[in-house]
């Protein structure tokens, strides 16, 4: 059928991930890095990219999703709220796979801090989204600053590959490559 989300705990998407796929299902949560200014300790620590959300996959008409509200770590799988007959509201399946290639993608970066950025990449969730370039981890992924479910939303992204500059921050001079006898 596809992929639905839950509602969990506070800080408890790990624990819900773990006990939905020890029920048999396939489950998700997106991660980041924090950065450990925002933490305030000395090292980066991986945080939620949807706070008390998970993704869970049924697999078809049959599997019974009425469990996932029972499982520890979940408060309740949203659906439409039908008296009646409530189902499941469904997320897109290249939605997920959007979610899970970021995860994956291990690529150099080199765009600096507060230079905005739009995703331009069309496969991506973020299509089209405009952020700012927030923070570099040592593993040169960036941290972009957008505006989500009408707050602000730090994103980790593989790759700059994907990102189109839009502005870069004040007195910041790009390099471009000389050519001819310059």
């Amino acid at each position: 059928m596809g992929w639905a989300c839950c509602q969990t705990y506070g800080a408890s998407e790990r624990k819900a991930v773990t006990n939905l796929r020890r029920q048999g299902f396939e489950a998700f949560s997106p991660f980041y890095l924090k950065p450990p200014h925002l933490i305030k300790k000395h090292a980066a620590k991986d945080a939620p990219v949807f706070p008390c959300y998970v993704f869970v996959s049924i697999a078809d008409q049959y599997q019974s999703w009425r469990p996932i509200n029972s499982t520890f770590g979940v408060i309740r799988l949203l659906t439409n709220r039908s008296v009646d007959d409530p189902k499941p509201l469904w997320v897109e399946d290249s939605y997920i796979e959007s979610l899970r290639r970021l995860e994956d993608k291990d690529q150099d970066n080199s765009i600096p801090i507060n230079t905005v950025v739009c995703v331009r990449h069309r496969d991506s969730p973020f299509y089209n989204q405009v952020g700012t370039v927030y923070a570099l981890d040592r593993q040169q992924r960036l941290t972009i600053l957008m505006q989500l479910f009408n707050r602000e939303v730090k994103v980790l992204f593989e790759s700059a590959q994907d990102l189109e500059i839009l502005h870069y921050p004040d007195g910041y001079q790009p390099r471009l490559a000389l050519t001819g006898n310059e």
